[in-house]
């Protein structure tokens, strides 16, 4: 009696763990973001597990279909459009419309030679990008020693725009810039120089637009330059708080005062004297003078 109620019970656990092992599962593998190479997506984008069927009966047939919103369904028949091949245990997105995963939902599909089946899904989205065919490359000039402020026209924008929100953007490379991390910055290089703008969006990705700006630094001792560099301000104090005296003021036309953004700052000249609003916040400034025989110089300030 003890030897058959042991068989019995050995029998059991046997047919139990067998079947466990026998169900069919499906791996369709990890759901994820995918970041474009510049604008392109980075074609193929593997799908599946390692492996992607386990358990069940071999051999299985495999069945890729991704949701297709206007219709509310999975759609093998387009899967197999944008995949290397929708039947294999492992296949490839090889294209997509638009350069956009904006179907992301897609189905896995197995069937074994028993006729069980299991099902998985993940989920694949992606950034865009679009980059202006227009111009978007913009030069400026400026005497060697001397600061220019780097912007684009407000019309136009930063060119290269898209990604996941929010986003934000910089120029590269950070040479010679006051605020590298914006797309507009004071310049004061020592050679000419190319900055790129690049893009970084909320999910890490990133887009550029080559040659953004363009600036050349002119030599000294040659024409007009040599107007500019015999010209020179004599600033105190610096720091300053709310008053700034300039020694050489009989040499000056005009004076502006701008903050590290490019913004205008209101000034008052009386005499040799420059003042500004008690109010204005600390920081870096620049003091644009033009002389009177037309050359012009521009000038680091900081506002304690």
């Amino acid at each position: 009696m003890k030897t058959f109620f042991l068989t019995l019970s050995l029998l059991s656990a046997f047919s139990y763990n067998t079947v466990i092992a026998q169900t069919l599962q499906a791996h369709a593998g990890a759901s994820r973001h995918v970041c474009p190479n510049s604008v392109n997506l980075p074609y193929p984008i593997a799908l599946g597990g390692t492996p992607t069927a386990t358990g069940g009966t071999p051999p299985y047939q495999y069945k890729w279909s991704f949701f297709n919103p206007p219709y509310g369904t999975y759609n093998p028949d387009r899967a197999s459009r944008i995949m290397n091949d929708s039947n294999l245990a492992n296949p490839s997105i090889v294209y997509f419309p638009f350069n956009k995963l904006n179907i992301p939902y897609i189905k896995l599909k197995i069937t074994d030679a028993a006729g069980a089946t299991a099902v998985d899904s993940l989920l694949i989205t992606s950034s865009a990008y679009s980059i202006h065919m227009g111009p978007c490359s913009y030069n400026f000039s400026v005497n060697q020693g001397d600061d220019v402020f780097i912007k684009m026209p407000i019309s136009v924008g930063p060119c290269v725009f898209g990604g996941i929100q929010p986003s934000t953007y910089t120029l590269t490379p950070t040479a010679y810039l006051t605020t590298p991390n914006q797309i507009e910055s004071w310049c004061k290089p020592l050679s000419s120089i190319s900055y790129s703008c690049m893009l970084f969006d909320a999910k890490g990705c990133t887009a550029t637009m080559n040659n953004f700006f363009n600036v050349t630094v002119k030599p000294k001792g040659t024409g007009f330059d040599e107007l500019n560099n015999s010209k020179h301000l004599t600033i105190s104090p610096n720091p300053f708080t709310h008053q700034l005296f300039i020694s050489n003021m009989q040499e000056v036309k005009t004076l502006q005062l701008f903050d590290v953004l490019g913004k205008q700052i209101k000034i008052e000249v009386q005499g040799n004297a420059i003042l500004t609003e008690p109010n204005l916040p600390s920081g870096m400034c620049f003091l644009k003078a033009q002389f009177k025989n037309g050359a012009t110089l521009t000038q680091k300030v900081l506002r304690e």
